[in-house]
């Protein structure tokens, strides 16, 4: 028995332009989320700003927006394998 290591074979062009076309879509599924996030935290901002009068409601409320879209993003990840 040799101490060298086994050769893996290299993956053909076919493979790696599918691969690259994967890691493409992949990021444009995740900005297109990022983008949705904000437009809709957005929205429920104003929404907020123009039915409450009192400003420390509205911050509240605002907060609580926040803390709903960062626990629904930390979830949303749960089954995600890790690069």
């Amino acid at each position: 028995m040799r101490g060298g290591s086994v050769a893996t074979p290299e993956p053909s062009s076919s493979e790696q332009r599918k691969s690259g076309v994967l890691e493409f879509a992949t990021l444009l599924v995740g900005m297109a989320q990022r983008i949705a996030l904000s437009i809709c935290v957005q929205l429920l901002s104003s929404n907020v700003r123009s039915r409450q009068p009192l400003r420390s409601v509205r911050v509240v409320s605002l907060l609580a927006v926040a803390i709903f879209f960062l626990f629904l993003e930390n979830t949303s990840a749960v089954g995600a394998t890790a690069r």
